[in-house]
């Protein structure tokens, strides 16, 4: 995910999620689409969300008196009917930022990290045609 930095910028220890980030954005887009009144199931699904995790990373940047916690992340995701059909296919980028810390750990890390996934599940289900490819699913 990251790498810890002392305050010249120079990378340290590696920082190591706790949960494997594929479990957390599958927890994380089970979370919505539950909270949107969707039923979540493996089987006899009527459609099928994939997503691919291009990048997820933080990266440090060093100011003069704090710095900043800086995360991306870069997804795509598709949704395939029963039959295998595409009924949906975006790319998605959000970033989080921790700003003005003194200290390049993985707590800010984290910090950073939540705020771009976060960034990124409302960006996605805020878009039109996602939910749409999810409905025209049940008809």
């Amino acid at each position: 995910m990251s790498s810890k930095k002392n305050g010249f910028g120079m990378e340290m220890a590696q920082i190591v999620p706790a949960e494997n980030v594929a479990v957390t954005f599958q927890k994380a887009i089970e979370c919505e689409l539950k909270a949107r009144g969707f039923g979540l199931g493996r089987e006899n699904s009527l459609v099928t969300i994939d997503a691919d995790l291009v990048k997820y990373y933080n990266d440090f940047k060093v100011g003069f008196f704090a710095g900043d916690a800086v995360a991306e992340l870069n997804m795509g995701v598709t949704i395939k009917n029963k039959k295998g059909d595409l009924l949906y296919s975006h790319q998605f980028v959000a970033e989080g930022i921790e700003r003005n810390i003194q200290l390049m750990t993985g707590e800010n890390a984290e910090l950073a990290l939540e705020k771009a996934l976060n960034e990124g599940m409302q960006k996605m289900f805020a878009d039109k045609t996602f939910i749409a490819a999810l409905l025209k699913a049940n008809n």
